[in-house]
C-alpha cells in the first residue's frame, strides 16, 4: 500500500469484503514518523467477479446475478463504513484490465469504481489507485468525479503518463518495480517532491533500501525524501 515510508496493511482473510484496514508506519525502518495511522477501506473492483459466501441468494440465480447482489451489498456496506467515520482514504481501488481479460470483469470493474469514486467524493476522501493498463479510463473517470486527493499505488507507467497526472495535482507512489522500467525511472525523475510518495508494495525489499536508491537517483539524501514523503503524508491524510 501507499503511505510517506510504507504501510502495514492488516486484510481480513474474507475474500472481497470491504474492511477498514488499521494502517501504520514500519518506524523500525525509518524512525521519526508521525504516530498517526491511517485508515483505509479497500474494496477492490478487479474482484468482480467473485461471489462471497456471506451474501445468501437462492441457488437458481446465475452467478452474474449472485455477483450483481454481492456487488450491492459490498457497496452498502462499504458507505456505511465511511458514515462511520476515521477513514482517511478509499483504496485501493481503481482498474485492472489485465485480470479483465482473466476474469471478463471490465464493465463490472469500470462500475464498481465509479461507485467508489462517487463515495470518496461524498465523503470528501482520496483515493489510492491500482491501475494496471487502464491509464486512460482511470483518467476519463477520475474528471467525472475528481476527489479531492488521487494517489497512483505502483505507479510503472511512462513519463506522459506521468506527466498527465501530476498535471491533475495527483501524486505517484514508486517502488522497486520502478528500477525494472527505463520509462518509470525517467517518470520518477520527473515527479515533483510534492507529488512523491515511495513503497515497497508486496516486494521483500526494506523500504530503508528503496529510500537510498531512489535518493542516489535524484540526487538527494535519504533525509530530504523521508522530509518530502512525510509532508505529503500529512498534507493528504492528516491535513487534508
Amino acid at each position: 500500500m501507499i503511505c510517506a515510508t510504507n504501510l502495514l496493511i492488516k486484510y481480513s482473510d474474507i475474500d472481497f469484503v470491504p474492511q477498514v484496514c488499521v494502517a501504520d508506519f514500519l518506524r523500525d525502518d525509518l524512525p521519526g514518523l508521525p504516530e498517526h495511522p491511517a485508515y483505509i477501506v479497500t474494496n477492490p473492483p478487479w474482484g468482480a467477479d467473485r461471489t462471497s459466501p456471506r451474501v445468501t441468494t437462492p441457488g437458481a440465480l446465475r452467478t452474474a446475478e449472485r455477483s450483481s447482489l454481492f456487488l450491492a451489498a459490498a457497496l452498502d456496506r462499504l458507505a456505511r463504513e465511511l458514515e462511520s467515520g476515521g477513514v482517511q482514504a478509499v483504496g485501493e481501488t481503481g482498474l485492472d484490465f489485465v485480470q479483465a481479460a482473466d476474469n471478463g470483469t471490465r464493465q463490472a470493474q469500470i462500475e464498481l469504481f465509479r461507485a467508489q469514486l462517487a463515495l470518496a467524493c461524498r465523503y470528501g476522501l482520496p483515493v489510492v489507485l491500482h491501475c494496471v493498463k487502464a491509464f486512460e479510463q482511470t483518467m476519463r473517470l477520475l474528471r467525472e468525479q475528481e476527489p479531492r486527493a488521487v494517489i497512483f499505488h505502483g505507479f510503472i507507467g511512462s513519463p506522459e503518463q506521468a506527466r498527465q497526472a501530476l498535471e491533475r495535482g495527483y501524486c505517484l507512489s514508486f517502488g522497486e518495480r520502478t528500477f525494472a522500467s527505463p520509462r518509470t525511472v525517467e517518470a520518477l525523475k520527473g515527479t515533483p517532491l510534492s507529488q512523491l510518495f515511495l513503497e515497497t508494495d508486496d516486494s521483500e525489499t526494506p523500504v530503508k533500501t528503496i529510500y537510498t536508491r531512489v535518493a542516489e537517483l535524484l540526487a538527494l539524501s535519504v533525509e530530504e525524501l523521508k522530509r518530502a514523503t512525510t509532508e505529503n503524508y500529512e498534507r493528504i491524510f492528516i491535513h487534508g
